[in-house]
């Protein structure tokens, strides 16, 4: 099979995701900088949901071990999720967004093919990848105060403090920025001069993200410091916009 079938039916395959893949000139070139033939061609087919190693390994017809190590490593670049409970490990295909606006650049690697990935990404992001989005109200983030009282002349007013969502978590890390990353990475982008290593992430997704080598542990009280360095510099502390258990700030 050639590469641009290859690509096209892994297209296709992301598509039945809640995302999908928003058309534009530039959605076939981000894919094919983010993902090699080879990648493209294993993953087609891998659910979006939960699956077991048995089932994968007979859904792809090779052995269990290597199925696993296969996976892990597919886990390892940010491709898939990986998650161990008592039941065992099983796996579940990221959806595109999550790979090419949040797991290629959480680890702040600079290596050509993420430079690739940032320039590609950058060129869908502004070129047809958000239309559908911007037609929606709510956010994927919503802005709180961290200890202080925020004006907002909306109709419903942020009372929140970040900190206190703190309370709710029992494992901590921190991330690379993926949007100041992008852009750094871009040279038709200027680069920021914030902070960058800032974006917090907890509980599930944050020992994903360690163990897939994205980001480092931290304590609750260097994630205090981090929101306070944050503010300082004039971030604007936005947190996973659901009701119950966000898992980023």
């Amino acid at each position: 099979m050639n590469d641009e079938i290859i690509y096209e039916k892994f297209t296709e395959w992301l598509k039945t995701s809640w995302f999908g893949v928003p058309d534009s000139p530039y959605s076939m070139t981000a894919i094919q900088a983010r993902y090699t033939p080879e990648d493209a061609e294993f993953l087609t087919g891998v659910p979006f949901r939960p699956t077991s190693v048995p089932a994968l390994a007979e859904q792809k017809q090779v052995a269990e071990t290597e199925l696993g190590e296969k996976m892990d490593e597919m886990a390892r670049k940010g491709l898939v999720w990986r998650t161990e409970s008592e039941e065992g490990i099983s796996y579940h295909l990221n959806d595109l967004y999550f790979v090419i606006m949040r797991s290629s650049f959480w680890p702040g690697r600079t290596d050509e093919t993420t430079v690739e990935v940032a320039k590609q990404t950058n060129k869908y992001y502004y070129s047809g990848m958000y239309t559908d989005f911007n037609k929606m109200k709510a956010g994927g983030l919503r802005t709180v105060p961290i200890r202080a009282t925020v004006e907002d002349g909306r109709e419903i007013k942020p009372y929140e403090d970040v900190v206190n969502l703190l309370d709710g978590f029992e494992y901590f890390t921190v991330s690379d920025c993926p949007c100041r990353q992008r852009k750094k990475l871009d040279p038709d982008y200027k680069e920021s001069k914030k902070p960058s290593e800032v974006c917090l992430h907890f509980d599930e997704l944050g020992h994903y993200i360690v163990e897939s080598g994205m980001g480092r542990e931290i304590t609750r009280e260097e994630t205090e410091e981090i929101l306070k360095k944050s503010a300082k510099a004039g971030l604007v502390h936005g947190v996973s916009n659901w009701e119950q258990q966000p898992d980023t700030i």
